[in-house]
């Protein structure tokens, strides 16, 4: 069949499947980009806000601990202005970790993660009750126990979390 075609039929027929491959791989050549642009969107998107997030709740925590560290430490050298702006300043971090845990929730598709942040919800509530059992014994001028407070208490909790 092959010998009995025209030099013109034949160059057809290969450019004609030459045109056949060449479309077949322009459309996986565009699906796998499409792919590639979902994937990046979700990325960008999702992956990166969660990790902003847990960074965000990160420095919150580590913010916390120094900030339940300085009540203590300004308690004992009686400066209550000090003991104050501690004080300010652990209830703002503790109200960024509460907002941005909420805002970290949504992103996550996980019964881990959810289960995590069910945890960060229960913990960051926990160690505002022992901050604030810390914070009224250093207003009343007991340093020793509200650092033992801040030790047996907080100390597991900030751990955990």
């Amino acid at each position: 069949m092959f010998t009995r075609m025209t030099i013109g039929k034949k160059l057809m027929t290969g450019f004609s499947a030459l045109l056949v491959c060449l479309l077949g791989m322009s459309y996986f050549s565009l699906s796998a980009v499409d792919g590639l642009r979902k994937d990046l969107d979700d990325m960008a998107n999702n992956t990166a806000r969660k990790i902003e997030l847990s960074g965000d709740i990160s420095e919150a925590i580590a913010t916390m601990r120094a900030e339940s560290r300085a009540t203590v430490l300004a308690a004992a050298l009686k400066d209550p202005g000090e003991v104050e702006s501690a004080r300010t300043k652990y209830g703002k971090n503790a109200g960024l970790m509460e907002q941005r845990t909420k805002e970290l929730r949504p992103l996550l598709l996980t019964e881990r993660g959810k289960r995590a942040a069910d945890d960060l919800e229960s913990g960051l509530s926990a160690w505002k009750a022992s901050f604030e059992e810390m914070a009224v014994l250093c207003a009343a001028g007991h340093v020793e126990a509200a650092d033992q407070v801040r030790k047996t208490k907080q100390r597991p909790i900030a751990d955990q979390t």
